[in-house]
């Protein structure tokens, strides 16, 4: 994967995700990607957490990058109410993470992403993903049957 970034130093956070995106795409064709990065000075345990089961964090140059992936073709696991459930989140925190866990019964994965953090995430996964940008926390969880954590 740092094959994937390695070529991008000094880019803008937008670019590094979209050349990210790409390249991984390119490389590994056989699944569906979702690529998140951050300013890495920016990001602490206070305003970014990740809790999947099928990801890897990478730290390169400034930023921190975060590749998710899923199966191609792999059905939706999250049930219509997941996205009102996360809405109510309003914290970077273990209970948060906990609480995306209880919106569906096959979670692959989540990513919180707190107030005033300057992030960037470009995802495939379509309807297998639900998301939420609140006030306080910005959450994104996917979910697709078999690849599950909780």
């Amino acid at each position: 994967m740092r094959a994937a970034v390695d070529p991008l130093r000094d880019v803008s956070l937008n670019e590094l995700v979209v050349s990210a995106n790409y390249t991984v795409s390119i490389v590994y064709p056989w699944v569906d990607w979702q690529v998140g990065a951050l300013e890495a000075a920016d990001a602490n345990y206070e305003n970014f957490k990740s809790s999947c089961w099928s990801c890897f964090t990478i730290w390169y140059d400034k930023y921190q990058v975060e590749f998710a992936w899923l199966p191609k073709n792999a059905s939706a696991s999250l049930p219509a109410e997941a996205a009102q459930q996360i809405q109510s989140i309003v914290t970077v925190d273990d209970s948060a993470i906990e609480q995306v866990w209880t919106a569906g019964q096959c979670v692959s994965g989540t990513w919180l992403f707190g107030e005033g953090l300057q992030y960037v995430v470009i995802s495939s996964f379509g309807d297998r993903l639900v998301s939420h940008n609140g006030d306080a926390v910005d959450v994104y969880a996917w979910g697709a049957e078999g690849v599950c954590v909780n």
